[in-house]
């Protein structure tokens, strides 16, 4: 068996410290860059919550406004009924 010298051991040991040291630079490079994309991510999704938010509210306003009309369109025509029936009748005449 060959015997290895204390001085390649060490050799071997710093090769493997650069290594380390190396992985570690580009792992944090790596988690830099997903804290970048989470940081955008995160804006966009604020701004689409927001805008949902938006749409669902003009949205219940719309129904509000519909309702609102149907009620008044109702309305009118009870009191168009009301008028048509309080008229004389004629024979022969349509309305």
């Amino acid at each position: 068996m060959e015997m290895v010298q204390p001085l390649e051991r060490l050799q071997v040991l710093e090769k493997k410290i650069v290594q380390v040291i190396d992985l570690l630079h580009a792992e944090r490079e790596r988690s830099k860059e997903l804290l970048d994309q989470k940081n955008v991510l995160s804006a966009k999704l604020e701004a689409l919550e927001s805008s949902l938010s938006e749409e669902t509210k003009s949205t219940e306003e719309l129904s509000q406004e519909r309702a609102l009309t149907k009620l008044m369109v109702d309305e009118l025509i009870q009191t168009i009924d009301q008028l048509v029936e309080g008229l004389p009748h004629v024979e022969g005449a349509s309305i």
